[in-house]
């Protein structure tokens, strides 16, 4: 290089070197240690925020201490700088606007993004980290970005990867407070979807044993932590940097400590290392050297010649030393205009030349932006010898300042002569630029000291030492009265001091800062409430006093009351509402609140309730699911309001019916869902009571219409059959016992009875065959009915009677009660079909309870009580279940040639007698059908047979009475028969007529029942209303109960089942004329 190379070779010049390089090397170390200790004063304590749930990072242990690889790093920069650190942990979505206000210097474990860099400035990166995207494994078709449109994905607040979804339209967005609570609602399957970087990820799959619960196909992007503070404020970056810069070793034993990897040893800094250690070996071999040097010098000058060499080898290594030094190092000739003599590269890199000789050429006076400043520099040169530190700016080739720090000595010779100036410029630019800001900040405190909307003001000792603006006016003290007095004068009594004091304290002990809520009293008096925030000036110096900030809130806390009042009010509005209440959030379906009916609906606590989701209330099937809930409210978001149906589920597992109404809502600025639910389980089943009811009336209306018919049908058959068995009757009569023909009408008899027969199930069917109803005992019927059973069932068909031995007496008919049984053993026998089988006909006695399960005609239950029953079992086909409810229905068959008739009068008999039927079948099984009677509550007995009555004539005149011309004809041959005289009459009209006429005459009435114009109720009505004690006998086909029922109000002194006989006949009017005939004989008696 130019200028070293030209030195002179002389002793003394070689002295003077030596001298010069040492006396450099000193000057440069104190430079440089004085640079270290600028005029900025130094921190003693920052405030760093961190994120607390980023595992292992950072994250609370169980005591909720801050735990991890950030905390132990902090404390090792700690360690390094000298500086006390305030570490604070919170969530991260408040720890970024902890930051933003301004609340702490710097924020750690933070990524870079755009627009965080327009309000920090950013450390150098000194971790990696992959954000992926996590699915449950169950979930398919999630490969890239694409494939999320439309899908919720869970996030935490304020995290990075917000920006990154949004950047590439995925906004569909869940946040969370923490990685935990995002994990945790992920293994709720409230989300399918979600993001969380993958240190913390892994810790809390490890945790929960959850690495087999969900995948990651994608990874968004790799990030890396930073270190952050406040936009400009480079200096406290440059103090963080240089601290982990000193640290960095330690840092890397941290993580492997937390993250067991094996630490990676820079070569360079083993090489710095031995750097180091070769200046440090230098300077002391330097030292040494000197101190040889000069005794050899003053002693040996024989050996001038191997010391020049020495000499020059040491200009060597020194010249080295100043080339590789970072400071600018230079000579200065004081004669040719202050030339430069000697550059070092630092030099010619800090004023922006090519080379040392393109600098070397430029005047020493140009390079500063004050001409001045070199002639000052050279006057004090000339006045002491000596300056250092002198700040001045200097000029760059490009024309650009900036500022130095120079220190020069003076080389004298041995005459004393001036020879050259030797210096070193050190750049202080970035540090004049932090003392510029430090003056910028202090200007902008000042300002906010006095325009703070807030008071605020510094106590020492409990006295006040400063106060603004704002403070004095908020209590009504001028600034200058606060001055100098005591805190107490703030504090309306001694006790709200001490205690505003202890938790000031107590928090300042473990957050650094104390904030509460007192109150103080104004100048005047009145007391207000304030909020007091208190940090120390020194955290280690208490003494030294607090500054503190202060609020009115009393407005705050009055609206704070009304605002509770409110609440209250609409609580108790909310909670005395009769409907279950739910708020839900219209995004995440989550319910946010409920009211007390909502708790007593559905049997959860007020919590228990806010944790549940809206398919935990449900069914739970389609279509009464989660996902049909969630679609009617989104229904009711998009198209209004939606009320209808639905299926509920109680905490103890029943359902329940509700009216369920959703409206849509936007309640300050969240959206909410607001739902209100009805328990109508009552209501339905009203309604499905109703239906039940109606169904029974419709059921009975038709049976009704069908009896109706059937009862019109016999009634007019009955007539038919009179007719023919009353001539039948009197044919036999009339002819000889050997006559042939006699044979042929008495098996048209036969036919005739039959028909009858058949008419009497028409009657049963429609209830009004019951005719002759006297005590029964079913064992006797049953035993009796053997032989017919025999002939009616199927030849393969093996029948068994049997019997208890204690069965109660019924009231019933006799034929009809054998009608029964007949019918269910053909029905019985036909199930067997071509197979064999068994038909077992069963008589018993059974106590059947409310509600039995009994059939009966009207489906209403039986009396409880004791009933005799007929039972008819056969291990037949069996009737499928989809049947048994129409077994009973008129004309209802299976069978190809059925009728449908036989166990509808089954049905009909069993009401006619007040009994219901049981039946139970199995397909392939067989089928019993039981029939119940009610007994008459004493046991059964022997019943006596009656005594046919002997041939009889009559005599006397009797009134028929009969709307069909036939029948009239027949019953007059038949009365005319017996020996009585007759008289007719078609109607009730004409029957009066001729009563009135020959009332004195008349036996009897035989009246029909049934008649146009005035029927046989009305008119025996009339006949009565003539003549009280008039003699009626009742003709119909309708039974002798129906009859009894319809004349209970009337006395009638018999009753004719058509179609009669002549000895049917006889038998009703014999009884009758023989009282007659005594009446008669009695009052000719009394006339005797």
């Amino acid at each position: 290089m130019k200028g070293w190379k030209g030195m002179r070779s002389s002793f003394h010049e070689s002295e003077w070197m030596v001298r010069w390089v040492i006396g450099l090397y000193l000057l440069f170390s104190c430079v440089v240690c004085a640079q270290t200790q600028t005029n900025v004063a130094p921190l003693r304590i920052v405030t760093v925020v961190i994120d607390d749930d980023y595992p292992p990072y950072s994250f609370r242990d169980a005591a909720g201490t801050l735990q991890g690889i950030v905390p132990d790093a902090w404390r090792t920069w700690t360690k390094h700088t000298q500086i006390s650190v305030n570490l604070i942990g919170m969530e991260w979505e408040k720890a970024l606007q902890f930051m933003k206000e301004g609340e702490a210097d710097v924020i750690d474990t933070i990524f870079y993004t755009e627009d965080r860099k327009q309000l920090f400035d950013f450390s150098q990166p000194y971790t990696q980290i992959e954000a992926p995207i996590f699915v449950q494994k169950d979930v398919a078709g999630i490969t890239n970005l694409a494939s999320l449109r439309n899908v919720t994905i869970g996030v935490k607040a304020g995290d990075a990867v917000i920006e990154v979804l949004k950047s590439h339209s995925l906004t569909n967005l869940m946040k969370y407070n923490s990685y935990a609570s995002v994990i945790q609602a992920a293994v709720n399957r409230q989300l399918q979807v979600f993001s969380v970087d993958m240190p913390p990820a892994r810790y809390y799959f490890q945790k929960f044993h959850l690495q087999n619960e969900f995948r990651y196909p994608i990874v968004l992007y790799t990030g890396a932590f930073h270190r952050a503070v406040t936009k400009g404020n480079l200096s406290l970056l440059q103090t963080v940097e240089d601290g982990f810069a000193r640290s960095k070793r330690e840092c890397r034993a941290i993580e492997s400590h937390w993250l067991g990897e094996g630490l990676v040893r820079p070569t360079y800094v083993r090489l710095l290392k031995f750097v180091a250690l070769g200046i440090a070996l230098l300077a002391l071999v330097l030292g040494v050297f000197n101190v040889v040097l000069q005794r050899k010098v003053r002693t040996k000058t024989a050996k001038l010649n191997e010391l020049v060499r020495q000499l020059t080898r040491s200009e060597e290594k020194y010249r080295t030393l100043v080339e590789n030094i970072s400071a600018g190092v230079y000579r200065v000739a004081v004669e040719d205009g202050g030339r430069f003599l000697q550059v070092n590269p630092a030099l010619v890199k800090m004023l922006g030349y090519e080379s040392a000789d393109e600098l070397m050429n430029v005047p020493a006076e140009q390079i500063y932006l004050d001409p001045t400043d070199g002639w000052h520099a050279l006057k004090k040169i000339r006045e002491t010898g000596a300056y250092k530190n002198e700040e001045v700016r200097a000029r760059k080739k490009d024309g650009s300042s900036l500022w130095v720090s120079r220190s020069t000595q003076a080389i004298f010779n041995e005459q004393d002569k001036l020879l050259w100036l030797d210096g070193i410029v050190v750049d202080i630019t970035e540090h004049k630029q932090a003392e510029e800001v430090l003056r910028a900040n202090g200007d902008k405190l000042k300002s906010i000291f006095r325009a703070a909307p807030v008071g605020i003001g510094m106590a020492v000792n409990n006295t006040i030492h400063e106060a603004n603006e704002y403070l004095s006016d908020m209590i009504g003290y001028s600034q200058d009265e606060l001055q100098g007095q005591p805190i107490c004068i703030l504090f309306p009594t001694e006790e709200e001091l001490d205690s505003a004091d202890k938790e000031k304290y107590r928090q300042i002990e473990e957050k650094g800062i104390g904030v509460l809520e007192t109150h103080w009293r104004k100048k005047s008096g009145e007391v207000i409430a304030i909020l007091l925030s208190a940090a120390p000036i020194d955290p280690s110096n208490l003494s030294l006093g607090v500054t503190f900030a202060a609020l009115d809130i009393s407005d705050r806390k009055r609206a704070e009351e009304e605002l509770r009042d409110s609440h209250a009010y609409l609580q108790a509005v909310f909670d005395s509402i009769d409907d279950a209440l739910f708020v839900n959030d219209a995004n995440t379906f989550q319910i946010i609140d409920v009211n007390r009916r909502s708790c007593e609906m559905y049997g959860y606590s007020y919590e228990e309730a806010l944790k549940k989701t809206i398919g935990d209330l449900s069914f739970g099937s389609p279509p009464y699911s989660l996902n049909d809930a969630m679609e009617w409210m989104r229904k009711a978001r998009d198209d209004g309001p939606q009320t209808f149906e639905w299926l509920a589920r109680h905490h103890t597992g029943r359902t329940f019916w509700v009216e369920m109404s959703i409206r849509y809502a936007l309640i300050g600025q969240h959206e909410r869902f607001l739902v209100v639910i009805r328990d109508i389980t009552e209501r339905k089943r009203e309604v499905e009571d109703r239906l039940k009811y109606e169904r029974q009336i419709q059921y009975a209306q038709k049976l009704e219409s069908l009896g109706l018919l059937a009862g019109g049908i016999a009634h007019d058959f009955n007539n038919l059959l009179t007719v023919i068995l009353g001539n039948m009757n009197l044919a036999l009569s009339q002819l000889p016992a050997a006559e042939p023909a006699r044979e042929h009408i008495q098996e048209a008899e036969k036919a005739i009875h039959r028909a009858a027969d058949l008419s009497m199930q028409m009657l049963a069917y429609s209830g009004k065959g019951r005719f002759v109803v006297q005590p029964l005992d079913l064992r006797e019927i049953v035993k009796d009915m053997e032989g017919i059973l025999l002939s009616v069932v199927s030849k393969k068909a093996l029948l068994q009677l049997k019997s208890e031995e204690r069965v109660p007496l019924i009231q019933g008919d006799a034929t009809q009660i054998r009608q029964v049984i007949m019918n269910l053993a053909i029905n019985a026998s036909e199930a067997l079909g071509n197979r064999s089988g068994k038909i077992v006909v069963t008589v018993g006695a059974k106590e059947c309870p409310p509600n039995s399960g009994a059939i009966t005609r009207n489906n209403k239950s039986l009396p409880k009580g004791l009933y005799a029953y007929v039972e008819v079992f056969d291990n037949g086909s069996g009737i499928e279940e989809k049947y048994l409810v129409k077994i009973f229905d008129p004309f209802f068959s299976t069978k190809f040639t059925g009728r449908g008739l036989g166990l509808a009068v089954v049905m009909g008999v069993a009401d006619g007698h007040k009994g219901g039927i049981e039946v139970l079948s199995h397909p392939g099984k067989g089928t019993t059908i039981r029939v119940l009677f009610p007994s008459m509550k004493q046991p059964a007995q022997k019943l006596e047979k009656m005594e046919c009555p002997s041939y009889w004539k009559g005599h006397g005149v009797v009134l028929l009475v009969d709307d069909e011309e036939n029948v009239r004809s027949t019953a007059k041959k038949m009365l005319e028969h017996m020996g009585f005289q007759v008289l007719t009459a078609s109607d009730g009209y004409q029957a009066l007529e001729v009563y009135r006429v020959h009332s004195d005459e008349i036996l009897c009435i035989l009246l029909d029942l049934t008649m146009p114009r005035m029927d046989g109720q009305e008119a025996l009505a009339e006949l009565q209303h003539i003549q009280p004690d008039v003699r009626v006998v009742i003709c119909s086909g309708y039974s002798k109960e129906e009859v009894v029922i319809r004349f209970k109000d009337r006395t009638v002194s018999g009753f004719l089942q058509k179609p009669y006989s002549l000895d049917s006949m006889r038998d009703i009017l014999r009884p009758i004329s023989e009282s007659f005939d005594a009446e008669v004989r009695d009052r000719k008696q009394k006339m005797k």
